[in-house]
């Protein structure tokens, strides 16, 4: 399933499109075709790179989680005994 993004975000992709095809290529991109080829790698990789950016959140809020459950359990065990 391809990612959705906003209009302004979507435009900027666009005009990226027709930037790099035109200094790769020195060829212009119509509209239409720009848009093919965006559609083309947005379906292939658009919802790999969506995964994957979820998996590393979540490996990097874990990753948070494990060392708060360590600082509280390191305050707990060297506070004075009453």
């Amino acid at each position: 399933m391809p990612v959705q993004y906003e209009k302004d975000e979507h435009e900027r992709i666009m005009q990226a499109i027709v930037a790099y095809w035109h200094d790769e290529f020195g060829e212009d991109i119509g509209v239409i075709k720009s848009q093919a080829l965006f559609d083309f790698f947005n379906g292939l990789v658009g919802s790999a790179a969506y995964n994957r950016g979820v998996r590393d959140a979540q490996a990097y809020l874990q990753a948070k989680l494990l060392d708060l459950d360590i600082d509280l359990y390191e305050e707990i065990r060297d506070r004075p005994q009453a």
